[in-house]
């Protein structure tokens, strides 16, 4: 039996594999006696576990979702015979100040609530746990990519285009890594990325090469924003995520809509 937390989620929704998809009041991870009685009554073989709370006030919260959760979830599921637990981290735990893939025991330094709760799970993690550290995703439901905010035409602001890199990542490609983690041998924390990095300028010139109409305004601010994954490791076991983005067109009478797979930057 699998089981897929977070399943109606950005990246749970695009996930194919059969399984138990239970919902938030089926699976309340803020209550850690519920988590351990559905665990013990599921008895799941292999688990994607994708639920988490990013932001909010509730510091405690955050704690029982992110790290106890996940503990609780992790060490009651391996009682029950458990083949293999797939943790989706977050990028968000490095503090990178050079434009360098970043390897996944460099620059270990989670500076928001959320990244220390993601990273604190980490440490409850066994040997036989696959950790990926997910960086910026984009793709249909990722309305708060970048890539995607560019791709709509509304206004927007952009802050130091030539100062912001990012590791942009298509949805399709991680949930591809996502579901073949969950069924082969490999153990350990990964990057998952492209590897490539491309600073906001480079991805405006790019879509006006290509005629795409958008609306931003330019703001600078001072210092770097970094975010770039090695795939060194990844490489070693899994097809790497393509560091291309695609751009397809669909037309209607009433509308015309914009959806990106891999197009060549």
């Amino acid at each position: 039996m699998n089981l897929i937390t977070g399943s109606t989620g950005r990246i749970g929704t695009h996930l194919e594999i059969q399984g138990a998809r239970p919902t938030k009041h089926e699976l309340d991870l803020t209550n850690s006696k519920a988590v351990e009685k559905y665990i013990k009554k599921l008895k799941p073989e292999r688990i994607i576990h994708l639920a988490g709370l990013t932001f909010g006030d509730d510091v405690a919260k955050l704690k029982q979702v992110n790290t106890e959760a996940t503990k609780v979830m992790y060490e009651t599921a391996k009682e029950f015979g458990l083949k293999k637990f797939v943790f989706a981290s977050t990028c968000s735990i490095y503090d990178q100040k050079e434009v360098l893939p970043n390897k996944e025991t460099e620059n270990i330094n989670p500076r928001s609530l959320y990244a220390k709760t993601k990273y604190d799970a980490e440490q409850f993690l066994g040997d036989d746990a696959l950790v990926f550290r997910i960086f910026n995703v984009y793709g249909q439901g990722f309305s708060d990519s970048l890539i995607n905010k560019l791709l709509t035409g509304r206004p927007i602001e952009i802050y130091n285009p030539d100062n912001y890199y990012r590791d942009y990542v298509h949805v399709s490609d991680v949930v591809r890594i996502l579901e073949e983690g969950l069924t082969n041998e490999v153990y350990g924390t990964f990057n998952l990325c492209s590897g490539v990095p491309r600073n906001t300028r480079a991805l405006i010139e790019y879509f006006e090469d290509l005629n795409i109409q958008m609306s931003y305004t330019i703001k600078e601010r001072k210092g770097f924003s970094i975010s770039v994954g090695s795939v060194e490791k990844l490489e070693k076991y899994f097809k790497l995520p393509s560091s291309s983005l695609i751009l397809i067109w669909h037309q209607s009478i009433r509308q015309r809509r914009r959806y990106y797979l891999n197009l060549t930057l």
